[in-house]
């Protein structure tokens, strides 16, 4: 008798993943105004963070290639929500004790970007490897699949804007370092 195996915990540590890509790719943009009225950071210094944040993902993607060569894919999906989580905490620590707050804002996105980027490349494979349970059309019930897993950035996105409004409100501006901590249990937890 063939065992069958079960994939389910896999697609769901996947839906996350692409949750937290959301997470660390929206959060910090949700507080460009706090970082420039607490810490005088301008608006070109703050659309320097966009584009480290894009540009390390990119080189990310680019490296991560040859990085998926030597480690598993479930190995580099950890690594990636290692650096999530890293780069959030980051987030909302360094700012507080550093005295230049944009290097430390560069070094928390720098960071978490790697992650991101790191969970473009790998989480798509993974659920494009695992079989499709569904008679008739495998190529029409495989499309679907990867179109509810991309589904969940949005989804991620979402929540991010607005649980993160809601806390500001709740907390504050100037306490708004607690809420990448908050949000960094989601890669810590996946």
């Amino acid at each position: 008798m063939e065992k069958k195996i079960n994939y389910k915990y896999t697609k769901l540590a996947c839906y996350i993943g692409y949750i937290t890509q959301a997470i660390v790719i929206n959060l910090a943009p949700l507080f460009f105004a706090i970082f420039s009225d607490s810490y005088g950071i301008d608006n070109s210094s703050l659309g320097m963070l966009i584009l480290v944040t894009f540009v390390t993902q990119i080189i990310t993607d680019i490296t991560a290639v040859r990085l998926t060569t030597r480690l598993s894919m479930r190995a580099c999906a950890t690594l990636a929500h290692c650096f999530a989580f890293a780069g959030l905490v980051l987030l909302g620590i360094l700012p507080v004790i550093m005295t230049d707050t944009f290097t430390a804002l560069l070094i928390a996105s720098i960071v978490y970007s790697v992650g991101g980027g790191l969970i473009e490349v790998v989480i798509s494979p993974i659920v494009d490897a695992i079989p499709v349970e569904v008679t008739g059309e495998q190529g029409a019930a495989k499309a679907a699949e990867m179109s509810f897993l991309h589904s969940f950035y949005c989804w991620g996105q979402m929540a991010v804007v607005l649980i993160s409004t809601l806390l500001l409100s709740l907390i504050g501006g100037d306490k708004w370092m607690f809420i990448p901590i908050i949000w960094a249990a989601v890669p810590f937890v996946n």
